[in-house]
């Protein structure tokens, strides 16, 4: 029997015996079950397109996501919308976020009702540009209360100033949420990973 040098999970070797293989590798589908960490549950790439939309991600199996974005163009603010059956909501977004540019200023942003999803790369004004990207965390989108977001993300302007772009907040409404879309009021060239947070 060998060993994985990660995670230490025993797996068979090509002079096991066969029952004994077969018995190491329920062992394997037992540990690695047991393993917490973040699972990847979709990876998904766009190149000069307006939005992303991906359904049945979310579901029982997990509490909590992290999605991954690096765009390699960016023509404008980046949003995030909770999606069900298909469809996004547009109604209810709840947030504030806080930004810093390597100018020195400040950029704020609070507001409750939103209608356009949750800012989750602050663009400010610019033209296309490959330097930005965002990680969040998404809690309880599957389950039927107020899903909530934290996240952070980094941008580039046309004033050659980076923005460091941390921002929180819930949707409103107490809803199961199978999916999300990225959009943006312009185009983006993207790769993005979905990830589930696996607890043991």
């Amino acid at each position: 029997m060998g060993t994985t040098s990660n995670m230490s999970i025993p797996y068979p070797e090509s002079s096991d015996y066969v029952a004994d293989g077969a018995t190491a590798m329920e062992n394997i589908a037992t540990q690695v079950d047991a393993k917490t960490g973040m699972i990847l549950l979709g990876s998904y790439t766009g190149t000069s397109v307006s939005s992303l939309s991906v359904d049945d991600i979310f579901t029982s199996t997990f509490s909590y996501y992290r999605i991954i974005c690096g765009t390699r163009t960016l023509d404008n603010d980046l949003h995030l919308l909770m999606r069900a059956s298909s469809s996004d909501s547009s109604t209810s977004y709840n947030y504030g976020a806080i930004g810093r540019s390597s100018a020195g200023t400040t950029y704020t942003f609070d507001g409750a009702g939103i209608t356009i999803g949750f800012k989750v790369i602050e663009r400010n004004i610019g033209a296309s540009d490959a330097r930005n990207s965002f990680a969040i965390d998404i809690y309880y989108p599957a389950n039927n209360e107020y899903t909530t977001i934290t996240g952070n993300s980094q941008s580039y302007n046309s004033g050659g100033n980076y923005i460091s772009w941390t921002m929180g907040g819930f949707h409103g409404v107490e809803s199961i949420f199978d999916g999300f879309t990225l959009e943006c009021s312009g185009n983006f060239s993207h790769t993005t990973n979905v990830y589930g947070y696996s607890h043991g």
